[in-house]
């Protein structure tokens, strides 16, 4: 169903207050009808059940309204016949004020939880409006009204009655909404949860396809060209020397290679040994002085280990690439329950409200973001960039 503009999942309350409002309606207009005809007699007075009469047809107006999923216009219908309830009610009887204020404030309460902010200011000016109205009637004709001789017990009865009956809808509205909300986050709870939970299997079975790739590199590509590499040297020693020299330099630059798309896809170190070894084999390699300060932080989730591990060396390159040779920091170390990694340099900086994101800082993000961590980058122009990936350490220890 749509619920101010949106779509919303799952039935709403706002439609069944609607119609069981009908019925309350109904028999508020009979229960003033007779009470008129056994106390007050005034013909005048028929014009408060007549009202709250008119007010039953725009619920069942407003209940269609509902079913076509035009929430707003059904709200606007609703507010109609109890503003103009109130209206009528305090021209009548000026003392009963204080119920009629609660009955002006229905339209808001029950428009609130289900309007966007926008569509809620027709509601808000209205009752406004209608409040000033029926403040300035009940003021300026005070005793003033129909019925002039009212015991001044039997007033506050009916007003107190008239008070409890009409603050019971509106609590109603503000339990179901408060029941429909809770039940709607309980279930985007879950829901992310579920998808969090899904994001992390995908993420740990593309770490574990891409462990595998690399020991397929390793054991059986790698291990083929270097045969083909010791019989090519085998067959040249009984050559002249130089005739398989092209094709071997061949051979050894295509193991080269491999062994750069192995690392690529899986460290090595990282799967041996853990991330701290690794971080700091990878800051030897970034092709400038990295200031490490790398804490021993044990064994972690190897999905945790591999985010943090490639946004480290993302992060380190993006440093090489835009820093400029300045001075390039690596830290790691444990802060209540969570590993931090940060890499920090001291190049121009830049706004990163006024940037775009980059692939590379989406696909950090991305990474962190499967683990259930978090990726924060700090940065101003002329004073350098940091940035810090994080993650829970629940898991110390894992079968690998």
């Amino acid at each position: 169903m749509t619920v101010g503009g949106e779509t919303s999942p799952g039935p709403n309350p706002l439609g069944e207050f609607i119609r069981l409002n009908r019925y309350g309606t109904a028999a508020s207009a009979t229960l003033l009808a007779l009470v008129n005809l056994a106390f007050f007699q005034e013909p005048l007075l028929y014009l408060i059940p007549a009202a709250v009469m008119v007010t039953f047809a725009t619920l069942v107006l407003a209940s269609k309204l509902y079913d076509e999923q035009r929430v707003p216009a059904a709200l606007g219908v609703v507010a109609f016949g109890n503003w103009m309830v109130a209206l009528v009610t305090v021209w009548l009887l000026p003392w009963v004020l204080p119920v009629m204020v609660l009955t002006a404030m229905m339209p808001i309460v029950l428009a609130t939880p289900y309007v966007e902010r926008a569509r809620l200011r027709p509601f808000m000016l209205g009752t406004a409006v209608v409040l000033a109205a029926i403040g300035w009637m009940g003021i300026e004709r005070d005793d003033s009204g129909v019925v002039e001789d009212v015991a001044d017990g039997i007033e506050l009865g009916i007003v107190v009655l008239g008070m409890i009956g009409t603050a019971i809808p509106i609590g109603v509205v503000v339990w179901q909404a408060n029941r429909y909300h809770r039940a709607q986050t309980g279930a985007a709870l879950e829901l992310s949860e579920q998808l969090a939970e899904s994001r992390r299997r995908l993420v740990i079975a593309g770490d574990d396809e891409r462990a595998r790739i690399e020991r397929d590199l390793h054991d059986g590509a790698q291990q083929r060209l270097i045969s083909v590499a010791m019989r090519l040297r085998m067959m040249n020693n009984k050559s002249q020397p130089s005739d398989l020299n092209p094709v071997i330099s061949e051979v050894e630059s295509a193991m080269a290679d491999i062994r750069r798309l192995a690392n690529g896809l899986a460290p090595a170190l990282l799967e041996s040994a853990g991330l701290q070894p690794a971080l700091a084999a990878a800051a030897r390699d970034v092709g400038l002085p990295v200031e490490t300060h790398l804490d021993a932080v044990g064994r972690l989730d190897r999905s945790v280990e591999t985010a943090l591990y490639f946004c480290g060396t993302e992060a380190m390159q993006n440093a090489l690439k835009h820093a400029g040779g300045k001075r390039l920091r690596l830290d790691l170390h444990e802060i209540d329950g969570q590993v931090m990694l940060e890499v920090s340099d001291a190049g121009p900086g830049f706004d990163p409200a006024a940037s775009r994101s980059s692939n590379g800082v989406d696909n950090m993000s991305d990474r962190m973001a499967s683990v259930g961590g978090t990726l924060q980058i700090t940065s101003r122009p002329g004073e350098g960039t940091t940035v810090c990936a994080s993650a829970a350490m629940a898991t110390k220890e894992l079968v690998r």
